[in-house]
């Protein structure tokens, strides 16, 4: 059974609507210590994963969280790209 989410847009109203605004001045990454099949869904039904330039999960790392590995997955993204 699928548990409904109270969407991220209503929870953190001003958050997203900074990301709306401002997203063009901003890279925006994510790194969360849930899948990335859990929590990309969540944004793209609220509308902000468009704006997202990495999203990392634990499923994109070696080691969790606790461990930089996210960041170097971020970096090793946008190596070069200043």
């Amino acid at each position: 059974m699928e548990q409904e989410h109270t969407p991220v847009i209503e929870r953190h109203k001003e958050l997203v609507d900074f990301i709306h605004e401002h997203h063009s001045a901003y890279t925006i990454h994510i790194w969360s210590s849930n899948m990335t099949t859990t929590f990309v869904p969540v944004l793209e039904d609220d509308g902000i994963y468009q704006y997202i330039d990495c999203a990392i999960g634990k499923d994109s790392v070696d080691l969790i969280k606790g461990y930089p590995d996210g960041f170097y997955k971020i970096r090793e993204k946008h190596a070069g790209k200043r």
